[in-house]
């Protein structure tokens, strides 16, 4: 079932009061891209969504370029890495040795996260961001963890 069913159906079924209806269409879509509107008729309320394309494609848009602009400074971290782990020796060079390649599998993961992002639309935007930046994020964390090595 759709989200704009399953809202209605909600709504005709009063399941749900409208300002529900509408943080719930929100949640799955974003804020932005989908518009409700209530109309009190004799014998119920009707709940009409509309999705906004327009809207979802700049935010879409807005989203990788934040996200392309993340790679590229994680890509920079990992070059800075590599050179203070090839100064590295011992057991400390092993250990950054393993995490740059744990990093370096974060990264790629986090970058198939993001060509996933032309496929994703409506229903599913909530779901692939979270599960996204949860990748980006991961990246993030690694990389501050393994420079922390050199600032103790």
């Amino acid at each position: 079932m759709s989200c704009q069913a399953l809202l209605y159906w909600m709504a005709q079924n009063n399941r749900v009061a409208y300002h529900c209806a509408v943080a719930a269409a929100a949640l799955v879509a974003g804020c932005d891209s989908l518009k409700a509107t209530k109309q009190e008729t004799g014998s119920g309320t009707t709940v009409s969504v509309h999705f906004d394309r327009a809207e979802f494609e700049r935010q879409r848009e807005a989203y990788r370029r934040e996200m392309e602009l993340r790679i590229a400074n994680f890509e920079s971290q990992l070059g800075n890495l590599t050179r203070k782990t090839d100064d590295a020796t011992g057991d400390a060079k092993v250990r950054l040795q393993k995490e740059l390649a744990e990093q370096r599998i974060n990264l790629d993961r986090a970058k198939e996260e993001l060509k996933q992002l032309d496929t994703v639309v409506g229903e599913k935007w909530a779901e692939f961001e979270r599960r996204s930046s949860a990748a980006f994020d991961d990246v993030q964390k690694g990389l501050e963890r393994a420079l922390s090595h050199f600032h103790n």
